[in-house]
């Protein structure tokens, strides 16, 4: 009975403690204060532990930027251009400007950009001066519009509106994969068959030939 007793008063005690961390961590979150995880790529963590512009890579995402936007670069060419200019990966660039400890395990060279980090660093709202938290559950990644959103509001490296059209952008080219990728597998649509454009309508052929 005392083994039961003390085992349910432990199980308690526990779960209050995580209670507790919980909204340790929540209210730290909402202030701004990063936990435990590196700064993002831009960023660098201040004595309070909160984010500010790391302007040697900050410099780096406005490029990225301006390069996929105005220059309507592929993220493919972006990466290309970076690591043929010989630019850091944000892993080495975290190590070289402390803002993580131990070697880098990558296999590829230190300047070896992939196109899935430049869409990782466009689709990014922290670079907009928007902070999420609580984007994991159970260890599994939940639905964006279930994070939290920071109440504090940390220096910008792009303006919003210049993130936005990013996104827009962005949207485009996944609609045109998609798009592709479903004529590709010949997929049939409700209205295949059925539509008939204006030139293939003075065609002298048949109904049959002039189908799209």
């Amino acid at each position: 009975a005392m083994v039961g007793i003390m085992g349910a008063i432990a199980e308690l005690e526990l779960e209050t403690i995580k209670e507790r961390t919980q909204q340790g961590k929540e209210q730290a979150n909402k202030q701004g204060i990063v936990m435990g995880a590196n700064a993002k790529y831009g960023y660098y963590k201040d004595k309070e532990k909160k984010l500010q512009v790391l302007e040697d890579e900050a410099k780096i995402v406005r490029r990225i930027y301006d390069e996929f936007i105005v220059n309507k670069f592929t993220t493919q060419r972006i990466a290309d251009g970076l690591s043929r200019d010989g630019i850091d990966t944000p892993d080495i660039s975290a190590l070289k400007h402390n803002k993580r400890s131990g070697e880098s395990r990558r296999k590829t060279p230190p300047n070896f950009w992939r196109a899935e980090r430049i869409t990782d660093i466009l689709k990014d709202e922290i670079y907009a001066g928007v902070k999420y938290y609580g984007m994991n559950k159970a260890g599994k990644r939940v639905l964006k519009e279930q994070w939290k959103r920071a109440d504090h509001n940390h220096p910008y490296i792009i303006l919003r509106d210049y993130w936005l059209l990013a996104q827009e952008i962005l949207k485009e080219v996944s609609d045109r994969k998609m798009l592709t990728k479903r004529k590709q597998d010949n997929t049939v649509y409700l209205l295949s068959s059925l539509l008939k454009c204006d030139h293939c309508r003075k065609l002298a052929t048949p109904p049959e030939e002039n189908m799209i």
